[in-house]
């Protein structure tokens, strides 16, 4: 009987020994896949990625002149052409649940019946602030509703205005 149990035990340690070999050899697999899988994505996208949280791309160009690689953005009148937004036009960033932005709205639609050009950004809106995070990221402060951005002139104003700070800034940011 003890040599039974001896072939047992030796048994058990040698099948360990294979299920231990077995799963380094897994873990070793899963990890070159998944290298693999970042370095096929990497040329699929030709090495564009996108910021966390702010949904931007930072673009790698390469300046043949210099032969080193710049990142860059767009320019922010470059960018709202792509949505048919002019250099003039003010974004008015609101939103429907707050005092400031539904007492600004009137205001806002009788500036644009006087001629004055605004985009309204809904902050519910994800298309609508994609193209604010997008374009005016390093201009846009989202602190709070309502906020008013110059694309020409890279400068906002946050909160309530009056009627009259509004038309100025709007005539600032048209003159350019």
């Amino acid at each position: 009987m003890q040599t039974k149990n001896i072939k047992k035990k030796t048994g058990t340690k040698e099948a360990f020994k294979i299920d231990k070999k077995f799963a380094i050899i897994l873990i070793l697999f899963v990890v070159s896949l998944i290298i693999l899988g970042m370095i096929i994505n990497d040329i699929l996208t030709n090495g564009e990625r996108e910021v966390a949280g702010d949904n931007r791309l930072i673009i790698e160009i390469e300046a043949e002149e210099e032969n080193k690689t710049i990142e860059t953005e767009e320019l922010p009148s470059i960018c709202l052409e792509r949505y048919e937004i002019e250099d003039e036009t003010v974004l008015f960033i609101y939103s429907d649940s707050c005092s400031y932005s539904i007492a600004m709205k009137p205001i806002v639609s009788d500036l644009e019946q006087e001629g004055y050009k605004f985009f309204w950004a809904n902050i519910e809106n994800g298309s609508a602030m994609g193209i604010v995070t997008t374009c005016l990221l390093d201009v846009v402060q989202l602190i709070g509703t309502p906020e008013f951005i110059c694309p020409k002139l890279k400068e906002s104003k946050a909160g309530q205005i009056s009627k009259n700070d509004l038309k100025l800034f709007v005539s600032r940011c048209m003159a350019g």
